[in-house]
């Protein structure tokens, strides 16, 4: 099925007669002072949107952004009304575009939900921030494996949300980054981990490191179990919806949160795509102390390396410490008793 924006884009294409050196246009939004073309660049037939701005608002050190997926400039265009200028935002390849297609749909979103110019450029340029780290990421919904991963990461978050205040939770989030370790609180350090099933589930540490000793730094395992459930669970999408809560809508933390969520691979636009619903709960964590069971990386023979491993659950009931001294007490609107 096409998109109407799609629809566009084929019609510019097949246009006949006298064109544009550059680029077609098709007005698709005019507002006060920002209108929205949909456009195909002349040379490589490629689909594109060009907002025409104020020049008002045209940033002093505007810079090309160029990723693998799209790119945006500020061309010279002919035939723009005096005192406007042009963003141009143009997909590169065209195996990217279903998702260059989301992306144009979010920037619509913002010129049409934001008032007044200098609002909706930042809205566009935020838009595009968000997009341009998440094609640079990988540019893929998340696999089964790290939709389980961020559900976890969701419901620390926000026990420490709750626990310490959204910002200090929020700063302490580098699971997004590929860090050692998912949290990196004011005293402790986390690593937070999934698991399904009972009393032989099993947890899967990727590396050694992430439970390496820490001087004059407590390190500590959370362990979220996860339960498939039609019935009860929720979706990816709704985990994030209940952390905004916690986190506050309109707040600033809530555009932080957003920020870390496409740094971690989620996009609001793929959220259709994961229709697994979770129970999440109990939420179990444990000190990484002498004797706690792990391979230490220090113990790893030289010239080996991709070591990871399975810790049993049962196996650790002797380290287990009080979770709501380490993240925070249980949240209701995410975890189940």
């Amino acid at each position: 099925m096409t998109t109407p924006l799609r629809d566009t884009w084929s019609e510019l294409i097949g246009e006949t007669g006298p064109a544009p050196v550059d680029i077609r246009l098709r007005l698709v939004f005019s507002g006060a002072d920002v209108r929205a073309f949909a456009a195909v660049t002349a040379k490589e037939g490629l689909p594109a949107v060009l907002l025409e701005l104020p020049d008002a608002v045209r940033p002093r050190n505007f810079k090309t952004l160029i990723t693998r997926a799209f790119q945006m400039s500020a061309p010279s265009v002919k035939g723009l009304p005096s005192g406007r200028w042009a963003l141009l935002i143009e997909l590169k390849d065209r195996t990217f575009q279903d998702l260059f297609e989301v992306l144009v749909g979010d920037v619509l979103i913002a010129i049409h939900c934001d008032s007044g110019n200098q609002a909706t450029l930042r809205a566009v340029l935020l838009c595009i921030d968000r997009w341009r780290r998440f094609v640079e990421r990988k540019g893929e919904p998340l696999s089964d494996e790290e939709v389980q991963g961020l559900i976890g990461e969701l419901v620390v978050l926000s026990r420490c949300a709750r626990c310490f205040g959204a910002d200090v939770a929020l700063a302490a989030w580098t699971g997004p980054d590929r860090a050692l370790r998912d949290f990196e609180l004011p005293d402790t350090s986390v690593e937070v981990k999934t698991y399904q099933g009972g009393d032989a589930a099993t947890v899967l540490i990727s590396s050694p490191a992430q439970l390496d000793a820490v001087a004059m730094r407590p390190v500590y395992l959370a362990a979220v179990r996860l339960t498939l459930s039609d019935a009860q669970g929720l979706t990816l999408s709704e985990f994030v919806g209940r952390a905004l809560s916690v986190i506050g809508p309109g707040t600033a933390s809530d555009g932080v949160l957003e920020e870390r969520l496409v740094a971690a691979g989620y996009l609001a636009a793929h959220a259709p795509l994961y229709v697994k619903r979770f129970i999440a709960g109990p939420v179990m964590t444990y000190a990484v102390t002498p004797g706690f069971p792990r391979i230490r990386s220090i113990d790893v023979p030289q010239g080996v390396s991709g070591v990871r491993f399975a810790l049993s659950i049962p196996a650790l009931a002797p380290f287990q410490a009080a979770a709501v001294a380490v993240i925070g007490g249980r949240i209701p609107e995410l975890e189940s008793l």
